[in-house]
């Protein structure tokens, strides 16, 4: 790293500066220094940084100019620079596409949030899957690609059964929650695929 020393006046440099602004610009300043160094270093390109250093009332910078690169004008990309009100290009708008939403693939519900692994799940692969109604039990049925035949999923569950379960265990005020809330599910469901 190199420090620059102005031989000319820098023109109106404001001399107050807090305590805590001369910290800032000395730790800040370093740190920016080595970065960009790291940078041009790591990256092959030409990088550099330069501050004005309000402890020591002067320029300090660092720079890093790979070999067989010529030096850029610095000057009239200052002007530039300053010019655009500090932004180094005018951005870029670039216009997007159609934005795509994702349907619904799989649907899964926990029958209980206890930690055995008892738990049943329900999916439902593809949105040809139905929901029927079998006595207590509600299951789901897809049709086959290649014929017309229904197919049973493994995954049946059994309200009744369920039911018994929760009314023997201890939290029965959880379990029935849970129970009444996956009822309401599977009506939505069914709701929906019927009409």
């Amino acid at each position: 790293m190199k420090t620059y020393k102005p031989k000319r006046n820098m023109g109106a440099v404001p001399a107050d500066h807090t305590k805590s602004e001369k910290e800032m610009a000395r730790k800040r300043g370093g740190s920016a220094m080595k970065k960009a160094l790291q940078t041009g270093e790591q990256c092959g390109i030409f990088t550099a940084f330069i501050y004005w250093n309000p402890t020591y009332q002067e320029l300090q910078g660092a720079m890093h100019l790979p070999p067989g690169i010529e030096l850029p004008d610095l000057n009239k990309f200052a002007q530039e620079y300053i010019s655009m009100g500090g932004y180094q290009r005018k951005p870029r708008w670039q216009r997007r596409g159609p934005r795509s939403k994702k349907a619904l693939s799989e649907i899964q519900v926990n029958t209980s949030d206890t930690d055995e692994d008892n738990s049943e799940d329900m999916d439902v692969e593809s949105p040809d899957s139905i929901v029927k109604d079998a006595g207590d039990q509600w299951c789901m049925v897809g049709e086959n690609a290649n014929s017309q035949e229904e197919v049973l999923h493994p995954q049946t569950i059994n309200l009744s059964a369920m039911e018994k379960q929760t009314e023997d265990s201890g939290d029965n005020a959880a379990k029935q929650k849970e129970v009444l809330l996956l009822q309401e599910l599977v009506t939505i469901l069914k709701a929906l695929i019927c009409d």
